[in-house]
C-alpha cells in the first residue's frame, strides 16, 4: 500500500503572474514528484495571497493536524519558503513533523533553495549596508535625498 500524502501550496499574491509559480503550477509539480515518489495524495490545501511572513503559526498547525488527521506520511511543497519564511516556524514545523513520522518533500532540491536563501540574504544584508550608509551620509549632511 502506497503512503498517504498532502500537497500544500501558497502564494503570497492572488492571481501570480506567468513570471512566477502560481497554486497549480505548484500543484502539479508536487503531484509529479508524489508519483515519482510511489505516494497517494489524499489532500491538497491551498492558500492564495496569503503572505508567508504573517500567520504561519496557525496555517502550520492547521497542516499538521490534517496529516494526523489523513493518516499522511509525507507533505509535499513546492520549496520550503511555501510553508513559512519566518525561520523559527520553519524549524519548529519541520521538527514536530518528524516527531509524528511526516516526511516533508520538496520539489526544488536543497541546493537550488539554498541558493535562494542565501541571494535573499545578501540583499538583505546589502539593503542594510546601504540604508546605514545613507542616514549616516544625511547626518553628516553631505546628502540630500
Amino acid at each position: 500500500m502506497n503512503k498517504k500524502a498532502i500537497i500544500y501550496a501558497r502564494t503570497a499574491c492572488k492571481g501570480q503572474d506567468d513570471s512566477s509559480i502560481g497554486i497549480q503550477q505548484q500543484i502539479q509539480a508536487c503531484l509529479a514528484l508524489a508519483k515519482k515518489s510511489g505516494l497517494t495524495v489524499v489532500n491538497t490545501v491551498s492558500h492564495e495571497g496569503v503572505s508567508g511572513l504573517n500567520g504561519s503559526k496557525k496555517r502550520l498547525s492547521n497542516l499538521l493536524t490534517l496529516c494526523k488527521k489523513k493518516k499522511a506520511k509525507a507533505l509535499i511543497v513546492y520549496d520550503i519558503e511555501r510553508l513559512s519564511r519566518n525561520c523559527n516556524d520553519y524549524i519548529r514545523f519541520s521538527f514536530l513533523l518528524g516527531m509524528k513520522g511526516i516526511d516533508l518533500l520538496t520539489v526544488l532540491s536543497g541546493e537550488e533553495w539554498v541558493k535562494e536563501l542565501w541571494t535573499k540574504y545578501y540583499k538583505t544584508a546589502l539593503s542594510r549596508v546601504i540604508k546605514r550608509g545613507i542616514a549616516e551620509a544625511k547626518k553628516r549632511k553631505s546628502l540630500t535625498v
